[in-house]
């Protein structure tokens, strides 16, 4: 099955990890996967991804998640992944609508921590719906 990407994606997962793992100059590398070189150092600059670890702001890091929370998938993408898109601060090029979470929270829910928290919830759930999934009968043996 292929990679699905997002509708403004220039790379794909292994274009990044090729960049990662190259030695040659961002110009080169420009060339050859036909990206902006402001592209490629972004990519040369990220290094491997640490699924473990959550950064959310320069103050709150999320560490030692269990990579098992990773495996509970909603619609191709892990639910913590989901969440985690959810979270970032956009704005919509063509409304000019800025989608902020930390402001929601603040202003709706009126509790600042809210994204963390959910977060947190988001892992729990993750793991224990797979405990229970990886508990039950294999299809074949149900009667």
């Amino acid at each position: 099955m292929g990679q699905i990407l997002h509708s403004s994606a220039t790379t794909t997962e292994a274009v990044r990890r090729a960049i990662q793992n190259s030695q040659e100059s961002l110009r080169t590398l420009s060339k050859r996967y036909g990206i902006n070189q402001k592209t490629v150092a972004k990519w040369k600059k990220r290094g491997s991804l640490d699924k473990s670890t959550i950064v959310y702001n320069p103050r709150s890091t999320m560490e030692n998640i269990p990579l098992e929370a990773y495996d509970y998938v909603v619609n191709g993408k892990p639910a913590l992944e989901w969440v985690m898109e959810r979270q970032c601060v956009k704005t919509d090029p063509a409304s000019g609508i800025v989608n902020d979470a930390n402001r929601y929270a603040n202003e709706t829910i009126g509790d600042p921590a809210y994204p963390l928290k959910l977060l947190q919830r988001i892992i729990t759930v993750s793991l224990e719906t797979m405990r229970i999934v990886r508990a039950l009968p294999p299809l074949g043996e149900l009667t």
